[in-house]
């Protein structure tokens, strides 16, 4: 049997109504089923903190003959030539100072102990002799840089060194890579009654979380 235009056209209208209503209905009962079925994951992770530190450079001052009179070497001078001969500290790395270096991920505390004054280093009455530091904020370089301790109060003058005692020179030592250094400065005082011998002197650098 024959159909008309007109029936063929209703057919297809209602095919794609059909087709529309299918479409429709399918698409809510998927949001229905991704509704109830969602969940909830979690990514997590710690990082603990670290309180540590670094003693980059040591002190080394050289030799040199005894001297004839009081004289004072220091870490932040020339002290090679009359009236001796040590190192010049203003151009040799091995004495330009004592840098300490925040390596953990947490601000710190510094104190030191030596287990040497005056006395016990020199062999001689305090009288004639001395032992001091002082501290400065960032690098030995010229001009000082990563510097990360911005509020140092004690030890910013030359200050006599205590045996066996703790000294704090630093309540806040960042620990960004950039901003990490501080640097203490030694200098000592010895006469022609100096005995012969190596001096030594052992820094404890103590770094606890500020």
């Amino acid at each position: 049997m024959d159909m008309s235009n007109k029936s063929l056209a209703l057919l297809l209208v209602a095919a794609i109504i059909i087709s529309l209503g299918a479409t429709i209905i399918g698409l809510n009962r998927l949001n229905q089923l991704e509704a109830t079925g969602m969940a909830t994951g979690i990514v997590e992770l710690q990082v603990n903190s670290t309180a540590d530190c670094r003693v980059d450079t040591n002190i080394t001052f050289g030799s040199s003959a005894q001297p004839t009179a009081q004289i004072t070497i220091s870490s932040e001078k020339n002290n090679a030539g009359i009236p001796s001969d040590f190192d010049d500290c203003t151009t040799n790395t091995t004495c330009q100072g004592l840098q300490i270096n925040n390596t953990g991920n947490v601000h710190l505390k510094i104190n030191f102990t030596s287990n040497r004054n005056a006395s016990t280093l020199l062999s001689q009455t305090v009288a004639n002799s001395w032992f001091q530091y002082r501290v400065y904020n960032g690098t030995y370089d010229t001009p000082r840089v990563e510097e990360g301790c911005k509020n140092i109060t004690a030890g910013i003058d030359w200050t006599d060194i205590a045996y066996n005692t703790a000294t704090f020179i630093c309540q806040n030592l960042t620990y960004q890579d950039s901003n990490d250094m501080m640097t203490m400065e030694f200098n000592i005082t010895l006469d022609d009654q100096t005995p012969s011998g190596t001096k030594t002197a052992t820094i404890v650098v103590d770094c606890g979380e500020a």
